[in-house]
């Protein structure tokens, strides 16, 4: 859909085609979305595909969302549990986003939706694909989950003072065998993601 500036409007911020599709499919869009291209999913709902890691200039985000004047931004995908006995598909509202720089940054978040767990986040700069790694940031940071992008849209968004959102499902065990239990919980995550995007949007 064209692009179509409405104030108090929603902007749903993913990474991963994934993530998107899902979106995409609950309202009815087949498209391909390129990263950085804002798309309108309704009158007031727009979502964008932010690059893995959240690594680009951030003026050009910031000229999609001076167009769109969002009341909320949603940071919405899959994220590692650094927490090994979470089960694959939970889904969580981050209340602290961490990120290590020197020493650990911390961002709290005043957005709770009462539907999901609430939870710590890690956001990494390397995808954290080793359990003994893994356990150390646990130990650590007490943080129950990884991603790669949270922390940097919470800074993105506190400097501009943008209300943000982020809700997130846990997809792999962050160690050796990641790729292989996303790959076979493919079935599981696009349910969860699908409910939990679904409720989401009831709730807000």
């Amino acid at each position: 859909m064209t692009l179509n500036s409405e104030h108090n409007s929603i902007l749903i911020l993913t990474a991963l085609p994934f993530e998107s599709r899902i979106i995409l499919n609950h309202h009815n869009i087949n498209i391909k979305p390129k990263k950085l291209t804002t798309y309108q999913l309704e009158e007031s709902i727009y979502i964008i595909e932010v690059p893995i890691g959240f690594k680009f200039n951030p003026s050009i985000l910031n000229r999609q969302i001076e167009k769109i004047s969002p009341k909320l931004i949603i940071n919405f995908g899959i994220c590692g549990a650094l927490e090994s006995t979470i089960p694959i598909g939970s889904a969580f509202c981050i209340v602290r986003v961490y990120h290590f720089d020197k020493k650990l940054s911390e961002i709290k978040l005043s957005e709770i939706i009462k539907l999901f767990q609430p939870a710590s986040l890690l956001t990494v700069d390397e995808a954290v694909l080793n359990a003994e790694q893994r356990d150390e940031l646990y130990s650590e940071t007490g943080c129950r989950l990884a991603d790669m992008e949270a922390f940097h849209i919470a800074l993105f968004c506190k400097v501009r003072r943008l209300p943000l959102l982020i809700v997130k499902i846990a997809s792999d065990f962050a160690d050796e065998n990641s790729l292989t239990v996303i790959k076979s919980n493919r079935s599981v995550l696009k349910r969860s993601l699908t409910d939990t995007y679904e409720n989401l949007m009831l709730a807000i």
